[in-house]
Formats: C-alpha cells, sequence, structure tokens
C-alpha cells in the first residue's frame, strides 16, 4: 500500500495549495553545491556521477584559487528544488 503525503505549494500570489505526492514519486537525487547553493540545475542519480562533477569544478576553482574549493558538496535529496 502506498502512503500519501500532502505537501503545500506556494503559488505565486502568496497562497498555498494543497499536493498529494506517493512515495513512489519520491526518488533519491544528488546535487553538487559550492557553498550550500546549487551550482548547476541538473539532478544526478548516482551519487559517483555527482562525485566527479564535484571533481571538476574543484578543478577549476582551483586553477583560479578561489577559496569555495574546500566548500563543494554533494547533498543527497530528496527535493532537489528545494536546495537553492
Amino acid at each position: 500500500m502506498k502512503e500519501k503525503l500532502l505537501i503545500l505549494v506556494k503559488t505565486s500570489s502568496n497562497q498555498y495549495k494543497q499536493q498529494k505526492m506517493t512515495e513512489s514519486k519520491q526518488k533519491t537525487v544528488y546535487v553538487v553545491t559550492r557553498n550550500s547553493r546549487r551550482t548547476e540545475f541538473r539532478n544526478y542519480e548516482t551519487k559517483a556521477e555527482a562525485e566527479v562533477r564535484a571533481e571538476k569544478l574543484v578543478n577549476v576553482l582551483k586553477k583560479w584559487k578561489d577559496p569555495d574549493q574546500r566548500k563543494v558538496r554533494v547533498v543527497e535529496t530528496l527535493t532537489p528544488l528545494r536546495i537553492r
């Protein structure tokens, strides 16, 4: 039996509406962040793919001597759009 969850979604007029969400729709994805902010819109299905992208980003930041190179992380999440 699938559990149903209700979530509130903000509309453009600062009002909220309820939206049904089942567990089967929730899928774990991985997001590359820099200083707790998304670096790109893409979500990765495996942690390995996200780590490869994070490593490439760190290499570019090292080349530019950016101090944020130590703040690149791979975040596992069910709600990727909530990571700003």
